[in-house]
């Protein structure tokens, strides 16, 4: 017995020691396994727990207990399927690390890597009755009836909704087929030109014979349809005869934002059945034409899931892989700071809000109008060094997978993978509606979405549903590096960057280099392998590899709006559209050199390269070396090739790019650049570029469409929108306003629109404006004749940063807000001053 007491005393004393030695170290580890694992055991390698839950509620009591302390915690995941259906897996500031001493969760066996997602199985396939080539299974027992599904996944590949593309007279350019050939009817007081479509003329489907017909989805692919860089979706209410009408209860419908709310589109196209949209390109989820390979149909009502197999699928195959999901959110860290997530992937995930009465309409990037941000599969929320490396992304159903925002800083993706993947890959930042202010230069710092890193990942046939989102979308971003990555087939722009289309932000230091872009552009038009629309101080796109553009516009695009951008040392093979872009007003941008072969030259409009400088100080030309076919590139040409994209092997420690203070570079830089925009500066009547023109006859106030001249001696040119009238900026000189105008004016200044100019310049409306009896200064948009005439929602206010541009106009309740409204009083001569308080608008063009 006393010896039996001596043993007991020395088994709890060399406890306490490993304890006490433990905490020595500061080193605690949570194992986590989902086949044999119990959330009752204390999660110690042969004792783990079963789920990341209590994995993560672990790790939260450790650090509650030793607050004072810095300790480093391991979760180790073991293989398997973690599964977060239930709810997302959330953190929250509580679950934060300590600089130096993140939190870690890694997959135990990277040869095997843990998965987390919300995969659910579909089991019990037969052969249907109803299809003879399909098998069909019932509705999971955890998905409720009624659900929406819009994703299933068989052998790790997405299947296909059945499509029908049309038999309509409207040619496409949508590379699938011909817009449908509807008709507009059932007029309405709310929808005048008609608020349903008669299928009458279109011989590729009958609407009578559609079952479920509320769960078919109106797709509107690239010009034709709508804009040329978004793809919307609808779906449909109901159904009577030959005649279709889609959701639309109220503003918020789909077909309300797609066809009548113009702010959605503000600087598209508009239709003939409409102000906005026209008839959709094709129709997703109409069981009639449920006929291929590699396709499912889900019928809702009748809770089946229906699936033809593809060549040397099996009923097996069907058993062991099929699965759909339900769930949106996998991962959400809010607040959370210093995690790492190492060789873990992220899978099986959707969004369902394209199939309600909202539906799918984008505005650029995947922006929802109305709806805001996209949603993510992966969110990180107001995050402060979280590093994800060595993960994986795919069989994810959202708009991106993965997004940082809302003042999220020190982010990490690197050596990842997206692919399979409905929507884009990575999002960055915050952005807006159209229109909408821009984040101030001078915000608080902390409320900034910056410092990422965004390196050596591959991105690869993404998007492949919600086609105008992008690989890589950086938002209003600033000390952000995105280098080394793969990007591979995608619908849209491989990379964006910037937004706001020419507004000042606390947008600066991004730096694109070293990438591997190619066969962008795969299905959409008007955007490039990279895609640029901000003013940007100390931003770069250099050393990238672009291969098979084939889409209109530009490879390297600096859109209406951009300026600031270098681009260096860049290399385009095989790209049919020019190899660089810059559209219209985009100041301060340097284009040189540049390598290409097999290629269109740049198309360099505006103030680009009026800053090319030599080591001297000397002003130079631009270097663009044409490369014939076959021939090899030039040394420096060749560098770049070999390094571009993904890096094999290990990789040099990561680093999140250091956090820049915060200075008001753009309004600084902008104004000292030689196509300067125009700004609001203090009023001194005597200045003469403070002194406007307006045509004989129109006086302020009378709402009479004129052009506005400057009277400068040296620049007597006039105001002009950007971007052929939709755009925010304004120039005011010669060289800018004769730029890419079929029909020259000798001082930049055009005669209002008529029958004639128009038919000669598409872009005749861009200078007309009206003063109004309110106040406001709006641009008239005389794109269709008189006495058909629509006005754009344009009109003048000055920024927080004292420029002045255009924006949506805005009801009387918020036009103070905004700084829309203004005075005019009489200048010397024939001229008038444009006041807001003590300031006066004013052209900054030196000459």
């Amino acid at each position: 017995m006393i010896e039996s007491t001596h043993s007991l005393k020395m088994s709890a004393f060399l406890a306490v020691f490993l304890i006490a030695q433990h905490v020595q170290a500061g080193i605690y580890e949570v194992y986590v396994d989902p086949a044999v694992g119990d959330d009752r055991n204390n999660a110690s390698i042969t004792s783990p727990l079963q789920t990341v839950y209590a994995a993560r509620d672990k790790v939260r009591r450790l650090l509650r207990e030793h607050r004072d302390e810095n300790i480093d915690v391991h979760v180790r995941l073991m293989p398997g399927v973690h599964n977060v259906n239930k709810q997302p897996l959330e953190f929250t500031v509580e679950d934060s690390g300590k600089p130096g001493h993140p939190i870690h969760w890694t997959s135990h066996d990277k040869a095997n890597p843990a998965v987390i997602g919300a995969p659910i199985s579909v089991t019990g396939w037969k052969k249907s009755s109803k299809y003879p080539m399909a098998y069909e299974a019932q509705l999971p027992s955890n998905i409720t009836k009624g659900t929406y599904l819009r994703q299933l996944w068989v052998k790790g590949q997405k299947a296909d909704r059945p499509r029908i593309f049309g038999h309509g007279l409207q040619p496409g350019d949508n590379k699938k087929g011909n817009c449908l050939n509807l008709t507009n009817v059932s007029s309405t007081p709310m929808y005048p030109q008609g608020s349903a479509f008669d299928f009458s003329s279109e011989n590729a489907t009958d609407p009578s014979t559609w079952i479920n017909p509320t769960d078919v989805e109106f797709v509107y692919t690239s010009c034709d349809a709508i804009n040329c860089w978004i793809e919307p979706r609808c779906t449909v209410e109901s159904v009577n005869g030959k005649v279709v009408k889609l959701k639309q209860d109220g503003n918020s419908s789909c077909f309300h934002r797609l066809y009548y709310y113009l702010q959605c589109f503000n600087n598209g196209q508009g239709g003939d059945k409409g102000p906005r949209g026209r008839n959709p390109t094709s129709l997703e989820n109409v069981a009639s034409n449920f006929t291929q390979p590699g396709q499912f149909y889900y019928d809702r009502a009748g809770a089946t899931i229906s699936y033809i197999p593809r060549a040397g699928e099996t009923v097996a195959d069907l058993e062991a892989t099929a699965t759909t999901a339900t769930a949106q959110e996998i991962l959400v860290a809010n607040g959370t700071m210093n995690h790492n997530w190492d060789s873990v992937n992220f899978e099986y995930g959707t969004w369902l809000g394209a199939s309600g009465n909202e539906g799918y309409v984008d505005t650029q990037s995947a922006y929802l109008c109305l709806d805001g941000e996209p949603p993510v599969n992966v969110a990180v929320v107001k995050g402060n060094n979280i590093t994800f490396s060595g993960c994986s992304f795919q069989h994810l159903g959202a708009v991106y997978a993965f997004g940082a925002d809302k003042g999220s800083q020190g982010v990490i993706v690197s050596n990842c993978t997206f692919m399979d993947n409905s929507g884009g890959g990575v999002k960055l930042g915050d952005v807006g509606e159209r229109g909408a202010q821009a984040p101030n230069v001078t915000l608080d710092p902390s409320l900034q979405d910056r410092g990422f890193l965004v390196s050596d990942n591959l991105f690869t046939g993404i998007p492949n549903e919600y086609s105008g989102a992008n690989p890589i979308f950086a938002g209003y971003v600033a000390d952000t590096n995105i280098v080394h990555n793969t990007v591979h087939n995608s619908r849209y722009s491989g990379i964006c960057a910037g937004w706001g289309w020419g507004m000042a932000s606390y947008t600066r230091n991004i730096v694109i280099e070293n990438n591997s872009i190619t066969e962008p552009m795969q299905l959409l038009f008007d955007g490039g392998g990279v895609y640029t629309n901000t003013p940007c101080p100390n931003c770069h796109v250099s050393r990238n590899y672009f291969a098979s553009d084939q889409a209109k516009y530009g490879c390297l695009y600096h859109d209406g709006g951009s300026a600031l951008w270098n681009d260096t040392d860049n290399v385009f093979n095989h790209i049919q559209t020019p190899v660089v872009f810059a559209h219209g007003n985009c100041p301060g941008i340097n284009v040189s050199p540049l390598y290409y072969n097999d290629s269109s030259p740049p198309n360099l409009q505006g103030a680009t390269n009026n800053r090319l400088m030599d080591a001297d100080g000397v002003c130079r030309g631009p270097m663009f070396v044409n490369i014939s076919d076959g021939d090899p590139w030039p040394a420096t040409a060749a560098e770049v090739v070999a390094n571009a994209g993904r890096r094999a092997g290990p990789l040099p420690p990561l680093q999140a790019p250091p956090l820049s203070p915060p200075v008001n570079q753009t309004k600084d830089q902008m104004d000292t650049i030689p196509c300067p925009r125009f700004a609001a500066r203090p009023c001194n009547p005597t200045n003469p570029a403070q002194q406007w023109i307006l045509n004989p006859g129109v006086k302020p106030g009378d709402g009479q469409p004129t052009g506005v001249k400057s009277a400068v001696p040296e620049n007597p040119s006039c105001w002009q929108s950007n971007n052929c009238g939709v755009g925010p900026s304004i120039t005011c000189n010669e060289v800018d306003n004769n730029h890419d105008v079929p029909v020259k004016y000798p001082d930049g200044c055009k005669p209002l629109p008529n029958a004639t100019i128009i038919q000669k310049d598409n872009c005749a409306h861009n200078q007309a404006f009206q003063f109004n009896s309110n106040g406001t200064i709006a641009l008239v948009w005389q794109k269709t004749l008189p006495p058909k005439e629509s006005f754009m929602h344009h009109c003048l206010q000055i920024d927080q940063n004292m420029v002045a541009e255009l924006g949506d106009c805005l009801p009387p309740s918020a036009q103070t807000l905004y700084n829309q409204t203004f005075t005019t009083q009489s200048g010397p001569g024939n001229t008038i001053i444009i006041r807001q308080g003590d300031l006066c608008i004013q052209n900054n063009f030196k000459p």
